[in-house]
């Protein structure tokens, strides 16, 4: 615990507080897909000029600090692109 954990656990009512507290002490869980930091999930992309809807899998990775797509499913589902400067 620290200072900033009891101000906020006293800004709680003693019930939430309280289990505020039970929660601190269960395990934690992470779920991890099976390429490492790395989870896949369904979505749909809709693009801007023609509202045309794709179902994709988006990859969610922590560690990557930009915005990509394949090429080839760009090309295969013909979606526009612009280059961005």
């Amino acid at each position: 615990m620290n200072d900033q954990l009891i101000r906020k656990l006293s800004t709680l009512s003693p019930e939430q507080a309280l289990e505020a507290i039970w929660d601190l002490q269960k395990p934690r869980l992470f779920v991890r897909g099976t390429c490492g930091c790395k989870l896949s999930l369904k979505a749909m992309l809709i693009t801007l000029d023609t509202k045309k809807p794709h179902s994709v899998d988006a990859l969610l990775d922590s560690r990557y600090e930009g915005s990509c797509i394949d090429v080839k499913y760009v090309q295969e589902h013909s979606i526009p692109t612009i280059c961005l400067p």
